[in-house]
C-alpha cells in the first residue's frame, strides 16, 4: 500500500495497492522505489498474488525471448521458482517441456506440467534428453538456474 509519493508522481496516490518489482524493489515491509517500478494492483487481487507479477513476468520474457511454440521441445534448467512458472507458461503454449534440476523436490513439482522431469545427475540425461526428442535435440533451453559460480 502506497505511503506517500515524491514530487511530480502522477497516476499513484497514498492508499493505492501497488506491486513492486526491479532493482531496488526489495522484500521489506516499507520500500521507496522508483515509480517505473510500481504497477496498481487491480480490485480482488490479493497482495500475495500480486507478489508473483515481477517473477511471473521474468518467466514470461524468457520464454517470448526463446521463440518457441506449439510442438517445440524446450529444456528447463533450474526448476526453482522462476523456472516452475516458466514450466507452465511452456507448457501453455503447447510446448513439450523437459525440467532439469539437482532438486529432487523441484522436479517432482514440475512432473504434472512437464513431458519429462529430470535430475540433473542423471548419467544417462544426454541419452534420454536425445530419445525424448527423437534425435532432434531441444529446440530451445531456458537457464532459471542460480548459482554463486
Amino acid at each position: 500500500m502506497v505511503l506517500e509519493v515524491g514530487e511530480g508522481v502522477e497516476g499513484i496516490a497514498p492508499g493505492d495497492r501497488v506491486a513492486c518489482g526491479g532493482e531496488g524493489a526489495g522484500h521489506a515491509e516499507i520500500l521507496a522505489v522508483p515509480k517505473n517500478l510500481v504497477a496498481s494492483i487491480p480490485d480482488g487481487v490479493a497482495f500475495e498474488d500480486a507478489a508473483y507479477a515481477t517473477v511471473g513476468a521474468i518467466a514470461l520474457h524468457g520464454v517470448r525471448q526463446a521463440d518457441v511454440g506449439l510442438g517445440d521441445t524446450v529444456g528447463v534448467i533450474g526448476l526453482g521458482l522462476v523456472g516452475q512458472l516458466a514450466a507452465r507458461l511452456l507448457t501453455a503454449a503447447g510446448c513439450s517441456v523437459i525440467g532439469i534440476d539437482l532438486d529432487e523436490a523441484a522436479v517432482e513439482l514440475v512432473r504434472p506440467v512437464a513431458a519429462t522431469a529430470l535430475d540433473r545427475n542423471d548419467a544417462s540425461l544426454e541419452a534420454r534428453i536425445q530419445a525424448i526428442s527423437g534425435g532432434l535435440g531441444l529446440d530451445a533451453v531456458l537457464l532459471c538456474a542460480s548459482s554463486a559460480s
